[in-house]
């Protein structure tokens, strides 16, 4: 029988621009399986294309880390979402930053996508740590629905999703007005539309 481990992540509400007014923090956690050794082969990250450079730099912990996101059930995902967008409604008309990471992060694109947030409001969302590239397609409603805000990419320079540039490209099934990846060398947006 297979072991557990638990998935976390966070989500901060802000005051627009203020990290002193915060609103509110959402942990969110949650048990995946442990993958097996077998799920974390090489030969399984074919998909994901990774460059020569990636693949020499995936490791196995990096592999395991991948498997974990890609075991994310939909279920599990929409259920933390909705419980973000019911908070996040409570902010309709005001200008707020909601940063979030790791699994948090997963939970804002899916209440992003999911169509379900007031659209046109200024909200910024900063997001770190998140490998979007493995966001499941099926949990996109709405493949617009993020043009209505700001959406920044955090990678800080310890981050494991650092060396892995591809797994950082927003795929074709989402679309952002603008999107910003940052790390601490520069600022780099880029219009994913």
């Amino acid at each position: 029988m297979g072991q557990n481990i638990q998935l976390e992540g966070q989500v901060k509400i802000f005051k627009h621009k203020n990290s002193r007014g915060k609103l509110g923090e959402y942990p969110f956690k949650l048990s995946v399986k442990k993958p097996e050794i077998v799920d974390c082969l090489m030969s399984k990250f074919k998909n994901l294309n990774f460059s020569e450079k990636e693949k020499q730099l995936l490791s196995a912990k990096h592999r395991e880390i991948i498997c974990e996101y890609t075991q994310i059930k939909d279920t599990d995902l929409t259920k933390y979402s909705n419980k973000l967008i019911k908070e996040l409604k409570k902010h309709k008309d005001e200008a707020i930053t909601i940063k979030a990471s790791d699994f948090g992060a997963f939970v804002c694109l899916a209440a992003i996508f999911s169509g379900k947030l007031p659209q046109e409001q200024n909200w910024n969302f900063e997001l770190s740590s998140t490998p979007v590239k493995l966001f499941p397609k099926s949990l996109v409603k709405d493949k617009f629905a993020a043009q209505s805000f700001d959406v920044s990419f955090v990678v800080s320079s310890d981050c494991w999703l650092k060396p892995f540039k591809s797994l950082s490209e927003c795929p074709k099934y989402m679309s952002f007005s603008w999107l910003h990846h940052e790390n601490e060398e520069n600022l780099m947006s880029v219009s994913a539309a």
